[in-house]
């Protein structure tokens, strides 16, 4: 991976959204992790950007493991329901070429207001590509309280292109502000 223009479309990233960087970069004896954070309130949601980068000194060991790109917005849903958009597994794909994605949630109406297309589309950039709505216990954010609601994107594959973290954002942005204008959700 090139790992400048990584840091190059971080930084782009940042300034074009006129984000809070609050990037660092941890050293290990194996090699060093860059921690890609920003945030921004939008429209009364907090949103937090997190991408993580292991530049390790062994050929091949950097491949996806430990990287990490998450979008985390804290929530407080309207009343109790659950979200949850991810592929379907390779046999799956496979075998039942129509349904590529797996999309749960224990309220119907709420497809309505997800943008699935676009969903679809980013989901080219990231095979591991997961939308959520969940607890926060998993992944702690110095910002966010264990156990709080929020809306999460998440995957292990890298954003090698500057669009490839436009366009979750773009997503994110899109599903907070339609779940917010049918009453599904409210901003902390």
């Amino acid at each position: 991976m090139n790992w400048k223009k990584i840091h190059e479309n971080w930084n782009l990233f940042v300034r074009k959204y006129n984000l809070k960087d609050e990037s660092k970069e941890n050293n290990y004896f194996y090699g060093k992790q860059e921690l890609y954070r920003a945030s921004e309130v939008f429209e009364g949601f907090n949103i937090y950007y997190e991408n993580k980068f292991n530049k390790s000194a062994e050929i091949g060991s950097s491949f996806r493991v430990g990287n990490r790109l998450a979008i985390v917005s804290p929530i407080e849903a309207s009343h109790k329901w659950t979200l949850k958009v991810e592929k379907n597994s390779l046999w799956k794909r496979l075998f039942n070429s129509s349904d590529k994605s797996k999309i749960e949630f224990s309220d119907p109406e709420i497809k309505e207001y997800l943008p699935l297309e676009e969903i679809k589309n980013i989901a080219t950039f990231f095979p591991d590509l997961r939308l959520s709505v969940k607890e926060f216990n998993k992944h702690q954010n110095q910002y966010i309280k264990y156990g709080q609601n929020v809306f999460m994107i998440q995957t292990k594959y890298q954003p090698k292109e500057l669009e490839y973290l436009t366009k979750p954002r773009e997503v994110m942005i899109s599903v907070l502000q339609k779940l917010k204008e049918n009453e599904f959700i409210n901003s902390i």
